[in-house]
Order: structure tokens, then C-alpha cells, then sequence
């Protein structure tokens, strides 16, 4: 008979390459598990492995870094607060003189629609509409481009229009708005239905160009006494208007009528300029002669005009021979101011009619509250 002989032999595979495993996507904020293998030639684990390698990754990805080896498997968790796809790649820092070509890709997508981000607005005017432009974001401040629905808006100070935008498109919105009242100003954009907001910087809202004077009513006077005047500048939304000098001509429909640029002597005028940082300005008015004038304060320097250009303000004033007898003083309404600004505050002196006697020159004290 014949005889077979049988030798026995064990085949050690050997490791030729590292291999990135096609790791899953993930959005940003998570952790993605990156699995690395060392293989033979043939793909298959080589268990026997026990080098590391270093795993490579682009863009703002955290956590790469030296794989362990461990049995021919390691892994390595990886995360990105962008969203952006994270390329992978591998370097033979351990000097094993594998092939290490592999490489992978990982998607961090866009998270859930968290806070809305609006761009720096520089100073604008009342009533001059301006964009907006409103951003959905994620906790990490990426874009999301899937926000489609509408944001209510509010402003710390007035009133806006409009108050809901148009819909997003690709997670933005310019809208163009208006403000009508003058200050320091910061638009609040909100989910319509919804808590998630966005607060925009703090910017000058400046008053528009000077569209009216007022007049205040100074009450009624004694015949050859004068009696005190204000005029203020505001815009068509009734801001004060303090930018530049405007020239006021002053008229009283009484041809004895004289205005003074102070309440005793001084000078007799015909104008007054409300200087540049102000919108007030003082005169005074004399008139020896029973009556009651109109005085009026106008843009035009021939003769009042109504509305043209600027709106002319009137006051009614009863000269009246019979004296006034003082029997109180009287706090007129100061005009509100924001801080760290002078307000000046006109007390008067009248009669049980409000009429201001325009020769008391007694004194009196006034006290404030809170920091003033």
C-alpha cells in the first residue's frame, strides 16, 4: 500500500497597512467613534498587532490624536462644534512602517435651530428704514439653513414696523425696518410662537431733520413787564432735534410788541439761533400795551408762513393793565433727557390763574430724588 505523509503548519498573517473604518455622521456638539485596524494584505484584522498610529483631522474637529493598538483594533472619539465635513487621515508617528494611505470623511451637521443672530447696525435716522439682517443659529452659532419660519420683532425704546418678518430662506432674513423714536436703541428679534431670541447691538437712532417748533405757555402778563419764553425744535415724530444751529424769527401780531434776549435789560431782538447741541432756546417778550398778541415763532425771516418748511409755533397772551399777585410757584414739565445729560427745569411764579408775574424775584429751593 501506499503511504501519505501529512506535515502540519501554522500561518502567521502579518500586517501591512492601518485601515479607517468609515466612521458615522453625527451633528456638531457629538461625539463620533473612529475605528482604526491594522490588516494584512487581504483585509483581514490582524489580532496579533499591538502598535499605535496617529489619526489625523481637519477643519475644528477635537480629540484626534494617537490611536492604541490594541489586538489590531483602536478607536478614538472625535467632535466639532462647526458644521463642516472632517477629513481623516493617518501618520505612522510609531515609526511601524505600515502603509497608512487610508482615509475617511465624517459629517457634522447643522444642530437644532437654538438662537437668532443679528448683524451690527450702525447708527441710522427716524423714520429712514433701514436692513436688518437676521440669522437662525444653532447652540454653536451655525447656520440653520432648514429655519424657514418668521421672527417677531420688538425695540427697546418706541415702536418698530414691521413687527413680524417675511419668512427665513436658507436661515436668513433681511428685513427692512423703521424706527421713529431717537435714542440708544437695540432691536430684539423672537421665534413667532416660540422663546428663541436674538438681541442685536445698541445703536443711535439720531432724530430726523427739524420738522416743527413748539412754543411753550408761558401764561398771561402784566402790561410793561416781560414775560419768559421757550422754543424747541423737534422732528415729524416729535424728537428734540439738538444737531446744528437753527435761526427762529420771532413775531407778536402787537405792533408794541418787543422780544429781549434776557429777562431784564439785554438786548432787543428779532431772532434767536438755537445753538448746535441744543433744542431749546430762551426770549423774553415785552409789551406795554393791553391786548392779546400772538406771538410766533417761524423759519421764515420776512414773515410767519404756516406750515412751509418748518412748522411755525403760536402762543395766545393776555397783556392786562391789571397787575398779577403771586400766590405760588409752579415746577413745568422738564423735558425727559438720558443720563449724564443737563435737563433744565423753569420754575414760575403765578396767581391762582396761572398767570406768571414777570416782577417777583424772590427765590426758592427745589429738591430732587434718587441720584440727580
Amino acid at each position: 500500500s501506499n503511504l501519505l505523509a501529512v506535515n502540519t503548519f501554522t500561518v502567521t498573517p502579518t500586517a501591512t497597512k492601518f485601515v479607517i473604518l468609515d466612521p458615522i455622521d453625527n451633528t456638531v456638539g457629538q461625539n463620533v467613534t473612529v475605528t482604526v485596524q491594522a490588516q494584512d494584505v487581504n483585509g483581514a484584522v490582524v489580532t496579533s498587532y499591538q502598535s499605535d498610529v496617529t489619526l489625523n483631522t481637519s477643519g475644528s474637529a477635537t480629540g484626534g490624536g494617537l490611536v492604541d493598538i490594541v489586538n489590531g483594533i483602536g478607536t478614538i472619539v472625535i467632535t466639532d462644534n462647526v458644521a463642516e465635513t472632517v477629513n481623516l487621515t493617518l501618520s505612522d508617528s510609531q515609526g511601524t512602517g505600515l502603509n497608512v494611505s487610508s482615509t475617511q470623511n465624517v459629517v457634522f451637521a447643522v444642530g437644532a435651530f437654538h438662537h437668532f443672530a443679528i448683524d451690527t447696525i450702525p447708527s441710522q435716522v427716524a423714520g429712514v428704514p433701514f436692513n436688518v439682517v437676521i440669522t437662525a443659529k444653532d447652540q454653536f452659532g451655525n447656520t440653520v439653513t432648514t429655519f424657514t419660519s418668521t421672527a417677531d420683532l420688538s425695540v427697546s425704546t418706541g415702536a418698530i414696523s414691521p413687527t413680524v418678518t417675511s419668512a427665513f430662506v436658507g436661515g436668513v432674513r433681511t428685513e427692512s425696518v423703521t424706527l421713529t423714536t431717537a435714542g440708544t436703541v437695540t432691536i430684539t428679534a423672537t421665534r413667532t410662537g416660540g422663546s428663541e431670541t436674538g438681541t442685536s447691538n445698541s445703536f443711535v437712532l439720531a432724530p430726523a431733520s427739524v420738522s416743527k417748533f413748539t412754543l411753550n405757555d408761558p401764561g398771561n402778563m402784566s402790561v410793561a413787564t416781560r414775560i419768559g419764553y421757550t422754543v424747541t425744535r423737534k422732528d415729524q415724530f416729535n424728537n428734540l432735534v439738538t444737531a446744528g444751529g437753527t435761526v427762529v424769527s420771532l413775531y407778536s401780531s402787537a405792533t408794541t410788541g418787543v422780544f429781549y434776549d434776557a429777562s431784564s435789560n439785554g438786548n432787543v431782538i428779532t431772532s434767536i439761533t438755537i445753538a448746535n447741541g441744543l433744542s431749546t432756546a430762551n426770549f423774553w417778550y415785552y409789551d406795554d400795551t393791553a391786548g392779546t398778541p400772538t406771538i410766533t415763532a417761524s423759519d421764515n425771516a420776512t414773515s410767519p408762513d404756516g406750515a412751509t418748511g418748518i412748522a411755525d409755533a403760536t402762543d395766545s397772551v393776555t397783556v392786562s393793565v391789571v397787575p398779577v399777585t403771586p400766590t405760588k410757584f409752579v415746577i413745568l414739565d422738564p423735558t425727559d433727557s438720558t443720563v449724564g445729560q443737563n435737563v433744565t427745569v423753569t420754575i414760575r411764579v403765578v396767581d391762582d390763574n396761572n398767570n406768571l408775574d414777570t416782577t417777583y424775584s424772590q427765590d426758592v429751593s427745589i429738591q430732587t430724588s434718587g441720584s440727580a
